[in-house]
Order: structure tokens, then sequence, then C-alpha cells
């Protein structure tokens, strides 16, 4: 089947070799990262493995996952004989890659590259200039051909702050030849929870390599603004001192004209409101400022007020950049997750909660569950199904100042007392 697999897609390839031209023409992405991604090219230049070293390939998918290997990274960076390099298979995620592990002064990787398309030659190429010892897929990104590569070279492969919805396995239960050719070659699944452990389990990896090891996301660093820093970024979204501040983070379509209904109830209760959003794709920055004139509501671009084009006095500020949002849930009075009304599986309700912020959140929250029920059930976040529960449960949050603040404590104290899942995965990686 994988020989099949293999053969099939060079085929596909080959086919569309008359398009590529045009592709890289149309598309900054594929003009960006095709030939890198097809072996031909690659931004690695590496040395040798250092002696007494292991070199370990971690990838993560995109601009999420990059995010969340952030303390794993950090944790390596620490361990004596190890060296890592990274890769990502999104332009936006390399970015982010390049931004948060080639720092100058403390490099967390030798170096950041775009992971291969699962073509033999690529495939190849990739391993012949990473020459790794072992291998790290952050949570999702699973290619037959290339874990075929990996067992085949003995280099073990770990499948870390794995999940598993509960959709996933349902296509993998249906077909269940897609389990053993997605999951036959990795050596070990570290998994969130004991739920996802038993659904790896189901789709047939053996119980002995499965681990729970935690989620990740309680693990990452929460960020620190001075009182500088604080003020720039503020002064970047157009929030000025005393303004109450609501974070509506990585929405998708469907959810902004909620948003914007409910926040037109929300204002009339608050002196100074501000509203932020920061939409998932910034490609939809053209619709979302659309949708907001049609709601009536004023609206100045982040990239707009740096440049000095909107003054930032509007009712709404649209995030439209890359490594803002993280940094911005510092400002809010209250945050709302994205991806949750709408059935996107939701985003990471973590990044407010650890800032001590009051969390909202739809009920379509299926990618982050467990951290979504811990927040729930600690009084740190909670759950509205529309417009109307949105707009009802800001109002009295927003209003009462104790309960936000109540909920923003309870919030952080559950991040920080489920701490420590980097720790058992490097003891699994690296020490095991």
């Amino acid at each position: 089947m994988i020989y099949l697999y293999q053969w099939l897609l060079t085929c596909l390839l080959i086919l569309g070799l008359p398009l590529v031209p045009v592709a890289m023409a149309v598309s900054e992405k594929r003009r960006h990262g095709l030939l890198h991604r097809l072996g031909l090219f690659s931004f690695l230049n590496l040395p040798p493995c250092a002696p007494g070293k292991r070199r370990i390939w971690v990838h993560a998918l995109s601009v999420g996952e990059v995010r969340s290997a952030q303390p794993l990274m950090d944790a390596l960076a620490c361990e004596n004989n190890v060296e890592v390099v990274f890769t990502a298979s999104t332009m936006s995620g390399l970015a982010t890659a390049r931004e948060l592990y080639l720092d100058v002064d403390a490099p967390r990787t030798l170096g950041v590259g775009y992971f291969p398309f699962d073509i033999w030659w690529a495939v190849s190429a990739a391993f012949q200039r990473i020459a790794p010892h072992d291998i790290c897929l952050i949570e999702t990104d699973l290619w037959p051909w290339f874990l075929k590569r990996a067992a085949a070279q003995n280099i073990r492969v770990s499948l870390v702050n794995a999940r598993m919805s509960q959709r996933s396995l349902t296509g993998y239960l249906r077909l269940k030849a897609l389990g053993r050719f997605f999951f036959g070659h990795l050596s070990q699944v570290l998994v969130q929870t004991r739920l996802d452990g038993e659904r790896f389990q189901a789709v047939g990896v053996p119980s002995s390599r499965i681990q729970v090891t935690g989620n990740m996301k309680f693990d990452q660093k929460i960020p620190q603004l001075d009182d500088a820093a604080r003020r720039d970024l503020e002064g970047e979204l157009g929030i000025e001192p005393g303004q109450t501040v609501c974070l509506a983070g990585s929405t998708h379509a469907g959810e902004e004209e909620m948003i914007f209904s409910a926040w037109k109830s929300v204002a009339s209760h608050l002196s100074r409101p501000k509203l932020v959003l920061a939409p998932r794709d910034i490609n939809r920055t053209g619709e979302i400022l659309a949708l907001a004139e049609k709601s009536g509501l004023s609206v100045a671009c982040h990239s707009r007020i740096q440049s000095g084009e909107d003054s930032g006095d509007a009712d709404l500020t649209l995030i439209d950049g890359f490594g803002i949002l993280a940094r911005a849930y510092a400002l809010c009075d209250l945050a709302f997750i994205g991806g949750s009304l709408v059935p996107s599986g939701g985003h990471n309700p973590l990044e407010a909660a650890m800032l001590g912020k009051p969390v909202l959140f739809g009920p379509h929250m299926t990618d982050f569950l467990e951290p979504a029920e811990l927040l729930t059930q600690g009084g740190g976040a909670r759950m509205v199904t529309d417009a109307g529960e949105l707009a009802k449960e800001m109002i009295e949050i927003l209003t009462h100042e104790d309960l936000g603040r109540t909920m923003g404590q309870q919030g952080a104290e559950i991040y920080q007392t489920n701490q420590g899942a980097v720790a058992r995965t490097v003891e699994r990686i690296v020490h095991a």
C-alpha cells in the first residue's frame, strides 16, 4: 500500500509540473516554499552533528503548533547532549519559528527550514541534510513515506503533545487500514490525556508505545510586558487608559457577525468600551472590515495605526498581523476564544487564562477539550452558544469587576497546577 501511495503521489506531481510556474507566480506562499518542500533548495545549511550529541528534528505544522512547541524547545536548549533542527510546513509557521527559535543571543535551534513534501526524493534530501537521530512531531502532520523512511534508518519518531478528536477517531475507525498507514511506524505517542491514549490505541497503536505526558500548552511561558512595552502595545491597538477592553482572538468566518451583534449590546452598558479582534486568517481582513461597517462599528487596523493612516480612535481595532495576539491578551478585561461558536474545533484558551483573564468560548472546543473543561469546571471560563448568550455573559463580567477578577484568578490557578508536561516529554525523548 505504501508503494502504491508513493507511486500515485509521484504521478500527480509529474502531471502537475506544468502548473508549478503558475502557482509560484500567483501565490506568495507557493513562491516562498514550493521548491524548498520539493527538496530542490533548502534554508538549512547544517554542520555535522557535534561529537557526543544527539540531533533532534522537531517539526510543527503551522503557527499554532510552532508556538505550542516553545516550552519544549526551551527545555531541549537546556540539554547539553542535544542539538535541535526545526521545520514547519507553512510560510507563516516558518516565519514564527524563525522569530521564536533563531534568537541571535540565545538560539534554540541550529536552523529552521521547510518540511518536505511526502515524495521520495524530497524526503531523502531532507534526511540527508538534517541527519537526525530522533524526530519529534508536534501534535499532528503525519506522512506515511516520511515515517517509513525514518523507520528504515532506525530513527526514533515521537508524536508529542498528541491528541485525537472524536471526528478523527471516527474517520480512522471507518477505514481501519489508515491507522496502520499513519501510526504504524511511530516509536512512541506522548498524549495529552488518558482519553487521547485510548483513542490512539483504538486505531492500532500498541499500548506499550503510548504514554500520557499531559498538555504542553500548560507549560507555555507567560508573556511579560513591562510598563513601556505595555504602553507601546496599547498605542498600536488604539487602547486608551481606562478603557474597558474585550479581545476576540482567532475568530473564524461566521463568528464576527455574532461578536459584532453582541458587542453593540455590550457597549451600551460601558462608559469607554473597546473591542479588539484578531481573525485566525488575516487574509480575511477585507471581509471583516465590510462586516464591521455593515454592523455600524468604526474600525482601525493595527497596521494602519502603526503607519499613521488610522488614528486608533474607533469602536473596533482589527489585528491584521502576526505575533501580536498572545501579548494583546495582557491588555484585555475579557477574552473570547474564536473557532468555537462555529464548528472549527476552537483555539487555545490558556493564552488568556495564564494571564489571569476571564474567558468565554462557544460550544465547539473539541480541539482543546481538556483545557476548556478544566477552565469551565474551575470557574475560569464560561461557555456560550450564540450572540445573545455572548452579550449576556460579556455584560455580566465586564460590569462586575469582582466577578472578572475572580474568574481570572481561578483560570490562572488552573493553568499553574496543570504544568509539567514538558519535563515528562523531555524525559521520554532524551533520557528514556
